[in-house]
């Protein structure tokens, strides 16, 4: 098995050579030279902008000291017009969210880069509130299944949860969700590791394993809520008026996010950070049917 000396010593050679290649403007690296995930079977992937014409995103494979070494290159051109703002399904933002830049030569190309990593900061504030509200809607469901005994369905929300959670965790502590988030969060939590032991191999009472993991989540999220929602109640505090949750989900800050927006203001309610109060509803001008839950600071 290649140890991680010998793949850092094929990533310097390859990086000494772009350096002195006078095409190759910029070079970012992603994937386990990021990550630190190695295994036996992973390579070095590096995405590299070169001065020329290239019609597309050019896919190059070889070795370097039997450390395989995947390639993409793309011309500056394209480079610039990535975009950079179209955070939920932007290629781009997963590129620069998980990358790392090793060495730019032109300064469009670090201004970018740079810029990428700015929107992938306020993203990072928006997806807290998308994994919170799962989070929370796992929770909220699997209790009713707990509630009627119905403890397979239960036990499968509560594998769910685990893995938003987990999503949460890692994106909250500011890392890159992956495939492989739930292996990173137990690794990096030793009290959640126990729990979702218990859960996956070791309870033989499942609805006490299912109970212990949602207390443990509800806990951790109850502990750091404030900080989850930062951006949201920033939002609030400068909007400074009554606002409902669908006002909230169809701001242009956070229109066409997953956002559960009702649960996570009614969890910030019920932990005294912001305030509920009724507000007249109306479809006309004239006709009250009813009062809505409506936020403030």
């Amino acid at each position: 098995m290649n140890t991680v000396m010998q793949y850092q010593k094929a990533f310097n050679t390859i990086v000494d050579r772009m350096k002195e290649d006078k095409n190759v403007l910029a070079v970012l690296v992603f994937g386990s030279m990021v990550s630190g995930d190695f295994w036996e079977e992973s390579d070095i992937d590096m995405f590299v902008v070169i001065e020329g014409e290239l019609d597309y995103i050019k896919n190059v494979y070889t070795n370097i000291n039997d450390i395989p070494i995947h390639f993409r290159f793309i011309n500056k051109s394209d480079f610039m017009k990535l975009h950079i703002k179209s955070m939920d399904k932007g290629y781009s933002n997963r590129l620069i969210a998980s990358s790392k830049l090793v060495f730019s030569k032109d300064m469009d190309i670090t201004t970018k880069y740079d810029q990428g990593r700015f929107y992938t900061d306020k993203y990072r504030g928006i997806k807290n509130l998308v994994y919170l509200g799962r989070v929370l809607a796992y929770i909220s469901e699997c209790k009713k299944y707990i509630s009627n005994d119905v403890l397979p369905t239960a036990y499968n929300l509560a594998i769910k949860c685990v893995n938003d959670f987990s999503k949460l965790y890692v994106n909250f502590n500011g890392y890159t969700v992956t495939r492989d988030v739930l292996t990173m969060c137990i690794n990096t939590n030793s009290e959640f590791y126990n729990i979702v032991n218990e859960l996956f191999f070791e309870s033989k009472d499942v609805k006490e394993a299912i109970e212990n993991t949602l207390k443990y989540i509800e806990n951790e999220i109850d502990n750091n809520l404030r900080n989850i929602c930062y951006m949201l109640l920033d939002y609030m505090k400068e909007k400074d008026e009554l606002l409902s949750s669908d006002e909230i989900r169809r701001d242009s800050q956070f229109y066409g996010f997953d956002i559960k927006a009702e649960l996570i203001l009614d969890r910030l309610f019920k932990k005294q950070i912001i305030k509920k109060v009724k507000r007249s509803f109306y479809l006309d001008s004239s006709n009250e049917l009813f009062k809505e839950n409506v936020y403030t600071i």
